[in-house]
């Protein structure tokens, strides 16, 4: 993962579906960016990346060029990436990372774009963040419960068939004052206990005191690939990075 004490509990392994959660404002997805661009820079790994939260693109790329350089992208009381270091960076970006923003934002026109990358760009990871922003067709008749069963099976189903791994981004249902001290577990996601029985991995982002961020792992399917815990790690501003403590 790119960080030491974060592969002492969990690993990315190709063909599994793995659970981002956390509430509003924690950084789920910013620790997920930050994983991919380990990703790519230690293994090559390509991504087809579906952020709706982060749209227009532009806004997300300027995010990204700031956790490959190191360096803000505006003007800031610290170093600004050069230019030299912000061309480097846009081709590195280009050559790993490929945005998906379909016209119809539903799971199967997500997936079928994502069947594509891997034809063309042999992609090695799939983002799709978050949930709640997707088209949501539900079947007359069908239950919440039975309609995100489906979703995530057929996610996990691509995941293996395709040799791939896949992050799914949902956020937690609003916690109310008391239960704000603690990290949401997958069983606080809107819909039913299937996003913790058909996650392969589920982690919960949770920001803590100054820059400190908790990465609750809550569940491994596998334990090659790690196991449930926590670890800290020390977030940047001014990058967006993130440090083992």
């Amino acid at each position: 993962t790119g960080w030491a004490s974060v592969n002492e509990l969990y690993n990315v392994r190709p063909g599994e579906l793995t659970i981002v959660t956390g509430y509003t404002g924690h950084g789920k997805s910013e620790f997920l960016d930050a994983l991919l661009v380990n990703l790519a820079r230690l293994h090559d790994w390509n991504f087809g990346v579906c952020s709706l939260e982060n749209l227009p693109y532009e806004r997300h790329v300027r995010k990204l060029l700031e956790k490959v350089t190191g360096k803000p992208f505006f003007p800031d009381k610290d170093e600004r990436m050069t230019e030299a270091e912000l061309s480097t960076a846009e081709s590195f970006l280009k050559q790993h990372f490929h945005f998906i923003n379909p016209k119809d934002v539903e799971i199967d026109s997500i997936l079928e774009i994502g069947k594509a990358l891997i034809y063309r760009h042999g992609i090695n990871g799939l983002i799709i963040d978050p949930y709640n922003e997707l088209d949501h067709k539900r079947q007359s008749g069908m239950t919440e419960t039975e309609y995100v069963s489906q979703f995530l099976s057929k996610i996990r189903r691509f995941a293996r068939l395709n040799d791939i791994a896949v992050w799914v981004v949902a956020h937690p249902t609003k916690p109310n004052r008391d239960n704000i001290i603690h990290a949401p577990t997958v069983y606080d996601i809107s819909g039913s206990a299937n996003w913790a029985n058909k996650a392969d991995n589920a982690l919960s982002v949770f920001r803590g005191e100054d820059d400190e961020v908790q990465i609750h792992v809550k569940k491994i399917r596998f334990k090659e690939v790690g196991h449930i815990g926590r670890v800290d790690l020390r977030y940047e501003r001014k990058s967006g990075r993130y440090y083992d403590l």
